[in-house]
């Protein structure tokens, strides 16, 4: 009778044990998955943010020659 019932223990325990492991298995994959995710788009967020600061300088060296040029022209008119 005892020993019964401390199979049908121990029994319950790997089955838990088993439905535990399982969960744990999905979680880490689901948290691998996540991080690769927050990564990557972290990257694209640091590629955007260099293009736009290339923009930003190619605009403000536009600016310059613009302003440079209208003072030449002001001074032969």
């Amino acid at each position: 009778m005892l020993l019964k019932k401390m199979q049908q223990y121990w029994m319950s325990i790997l089955k838990n044990k088993k439905i535990f492991m399982r969960n744990y298995y999905i979680c880490k994959i689901f948290a691998m998955i996540l991080i690769v995710l927050i990564v990557f788009t972290g990257c694209g967020q640091n590629r955007i943010t260099e293009k736009e600061e290339k923009k930003e300088t190619v605009e403000s060296e536009m600016n310059a020659e613009v302003k440079k040029q209208r003072k030449l022209f002001g001074l032969f008119i």
